[in-house]
């Protein structure tokens, strides 16, 4: 995969011509040599450095043609990026702005591929559906859909959530193939002052089930519970009193078991390689594809708004704190800095990790 990507990269980048010469400022590009490859526009280019919505730190790149004719566009923007300083305005700016100045230390850019699209009828065009879920303490609490209000459609929705619902273990939490499934004992609120990645057991990846039912025979349909919060008259969200009996074009992210198969596993499994209390993790879904997520990035301040479970959120985060029911990574246990931890390291079975 990595060098899949550094070809993408090069090839890319031979087709923004020599940006080392934007201005003496940008440092020259150092990517392997183009290789053949078969890669899918549009491709992306991202600002590594930059992690803030508002810098708008990514740009499409359509086409070779498109790259070609918009060369002094794509020079400028870099130039923008790479001088761009964030300031963080919400209330934990010191602490936010010190994080991200240890970031601008190392300057980059990537290139990523295109997640397949999906048609959505309803806005009548084809698109990414990318799902924001909060994770805390290893365990996922909520999936947002990202950018309903770009897509300006339909019900009018300003967010749209989902949450685990009354039948969310019925599938055994995605287990192996033997169906012998379960969630698992680690990550959950001070799980016997285990915290994060405490015994990592669920979220595994496999065709069986706790009922030794078949995927074919699991209805997911009550798998989720979903909160659909629309926009008012004059254009501002409606931030509480969800209606609950959404059944639009985005409910196939749950009837088709995306959650259960894909996206709560891979956000779990990836906080508790992180071994973080906090993260919301980026997943991209295609419909007819619910084992085939895509993690895309992930935030440790998100500004999503989540209406009103901002408050459960932080109760949920809090607690452990209050509690002392949390243990802190490195540790005798844990003998390398977070970043540099293996499955193995957390005693998380590899062979469950998608």
């Amino acid at each position: 995969a990595a060098v899949a990507v550094a070809a993408v990269a090069a090839a890319a980048f031979t087709k923004l011509s020599n940006l080392s010469r934007i201005r003496p400022s940008l440092p020259a590009l150092h990517v392997s040599s183009p290789q053949t490859l078969e890669y899918k526009w549009p491709l992306f280019i991202k600002a590594c450095h930059l992690t803030m919505g508002g810098a708008h730190s990514v740009k499409m790149l359509r086409s070779p043609d498109w790259v070609q004719v918009h060369l002094g566009e794509l020079r400028e923007w870099l130039q923008r990026m790479w001088d761009y300083v964030p300031d963080d305005g919400r209330v934990w700016r010191d602490a936010g702005n010190k994080l991200t100045d240890e970031v601008l230390r190392t300057k980059g850019f990537m290139i990523q591929e295109s997640a397949p699209l999906s048609h959505n009828p309803e806005a009548n065009r084809s698109h990414v559906v990318e799902l924001k879920v909060e994770v805390v303490w290893g365990r996922a609490y909520l999936a947002q859909v990202n950018g309903l209000v770009d897509l300006d459609f339909g019900p009018n929705l300003s967010s749209l959530q989902f949450f685990r619902g009354d039948d969310a273990d019925q599938d055994g939490g995605g287990g192996d193939d033997d169906g012998d499934g379960g969630d698992g004992d680690g990550g959950g609120v001070g799980d016997d002052g285990d915290g994060v990645g405490s015994e990592g057991g669920g979220g595994g990846v496999g065709a069986g089930n706790g009922t030794g039912r078949t995927l074919a025979t699991i209805d997911y349909s009550r798998s989720a519970t979903i909160e659909a919060y629309p926009r008012m008259a004059d254009g501002t969200p409606q931030l509480m009193h969800p209606s609950r009996t959404y059944d639009g074009w985005y409910k196939f992210i749950r009837d088709e078991g995306h959650l259960e198969l894909c996206v709560w596993p891979l956000a779990e499994q990836t906080a508790r390689l992180a071994a973080i209390d906090e993260i919301r993790i980026d997943i991209f879904v295609s419909q007819g594809q619910p084992r085939a997520c895509l993690l895309n990035e992930d935030s440790i301040s998100s500004g999503a708004q989540y209406m009103g479970h901002g408050m459960y959120l932080a109760k949920l985060w809090s607690e452990p704190y209050l509690l002392q029911s949390y243990t802190v990574s490195p540790s005798p246990q844990l003998p390398v800095r977070v970043y540099e931890a293996t499955a193995a390291d957390l005693n998380i079975n590899a062979d469950v990790l998608l």
